[in-house]
């Protein structure tokens, strides 16, 4: 399908110059009809239980292909700090279980605040050793420190794909070899990555590595993934449980056919299973992750690669414009988040808005601009100006 096209589907492009995509995406109209037909068909005949499982069954599919992994590898979340509380609260258990207690975790202290909160709680009662922060890993005289820090003390190292603050991606197969060399596990928060850039997780190497959905992939809140590595079930076993989850429980027996309560769930011979359906305790927001079928489904009507392709080159478009303000990418990938340094950034922000009907967003010191596919290069190009002189505005 041609851009224009796909653009009379997305509403708020007939008002604004879109341009806060890392932050959220905009909902596509068939996004919201899928959403209201379902909660539709809920209220006329009942919950649609089985019509909302078979969707994410096929979301699966359409998500390993998006990530090249298998669908037997993801999980549904409902947000990417379950995700994180859930592998950390595993992996701290299953390493005081083989009697390595003085845990130490190295994580990026560009990543986004969440990644501290749990690690700090857990550090406070003793269950983790040592927290070391590394400002960046996007070069290669960063990566070198993460060398000098990891040892076999080391239990796992939390990065961001994509900064939040930087609008960098980490080189993700470099920093997962030293990290695999070390005997520790990589946990990545892709949240600012998925469906911005190419993510490969096969050949990149995180072991866990979760995102959501109401960014690049134009989803609604309360749907999300979780990848887990295969290598993983080597060294670990869940922790929590839900009824989801367990062998020959409902996702099993769905997927094999069967009618759900044609037999007892099990009970006290429940199995724990060694994969990604172990992290799916129970029954997820269906109407959410109906909208987000949808919303790919829109999207690879454009083809992933050339979504790419064009948020890198919008993105280059904005840092040309933008100039000496613009945060300068010396190393490490580009991504569609372009950041520029300012003083007051909320009132540029809400001038922006009010005044030339383009939305970015703020956050503290800078300003963050992520164009996505859909929109075009004149309006790009154009708001960039824009923000370049409300920035230079005389205060």
């Amino acid at each position: 399908m041609d851009l224009e096209s796909l653009r009379n589907k997305i509403p708020i492009t007939r008002n604004y110059v879109y341009l806060d995509n890392a932050g959220a995406g905009p909902l596509p109209l068939p996004t919201v009809e899928s959403i209201h037909s379902f909660l539709d068909k809920w209220s006329r005949e009942g919950e649609p239980w089985e019509n909302g499982l078979r969707t994410i069954m096929g979301l699966k599919d359409k998500v390993a292909m998006l990530l090249n992994t298998r669908a037997s590898g993801l999980a549904t979340i409902p947000n990417a700090t379950t995700a994180l509380n859930a592998i950390i609260a595993t992996l701290v258990m299953e390493l005081h279980r083989s009697k390595r207690g003085d845990i130490k975790v190295i994580m990026d202290s560009y990543g986004f605040p969440t990644n501290y909160y749990t690690l700090l709680q857990l550090k406070k009662k003793g269950l983790i050793g040592e927290i070391v922060l590394l400002k960046g890993l996007h070069s290669d005289e960063k990566v070198a420190e993460l060398e000098e820090a990891i040892d076999r003390r080391t239990g796992f190292v939390m990065v961001d794909h994509v900064s939040w603050r930087t609008g960098i991606a980490v080189d993700l197969r470099n920093v997962s070899k030293i990290v695999h060399d070390y005997g520790a596990f990589l946990v990545t928060d892709a949240f600012h990555s998925v469906g911005s850039i190419k993510v490969d997780v096969s050949n990149q190497g995180p072991d866990f590595l979760y995102f959501g959905s109401y960014k690049w992939l134009m989803g609604p809140h309360g749907a999300g993934f979780l990848y887990v590595s295969s290598r993983v079930w080597d060294y670990i076993e869940p922790l929590y449980l839900g009824w989801l989850g367990v062998k020959d429980g409902v996702l099993d027996r769905i997927a094999g056919g069967e009618e759900l309560f044609e037999r007892e769930l099990p009970l006290w011979d429940f199995e724990a299973p060694l994969s990604s359906n172990s992290f799916e305790w129970g029954t997820p927001s269906f109407v959410s992750f109906v909208g987000l079928s949808s919303s790919l489904s829109f999207m690879e009507k454009f083809g992933w690669q050339r979504i790419f392709e064009r948020i890198t080159s919008l993105a280059r478009v904005v840092r040309e414009v933008l100039g000496d303000i613009a945060l300068e990418v010396r190393s490490g990938e580009e991504s569609g988040i372009v950041i520029a340094r300012l003083q007051d950034p909320l009132t540029v922000v809400a001038r922006l808005r009010k005044h030339r009907k383009i939305i970015v967003s703020a956050r503290p010191g800078f300003l963050r601009i992520s164009p996505h596919f859909y929109n075009t290069e004149g309006e790009v190009e154009e708001a960039s100006h824009a923000i370049r002189e409300e920035v230079k505005r005389p205060k």
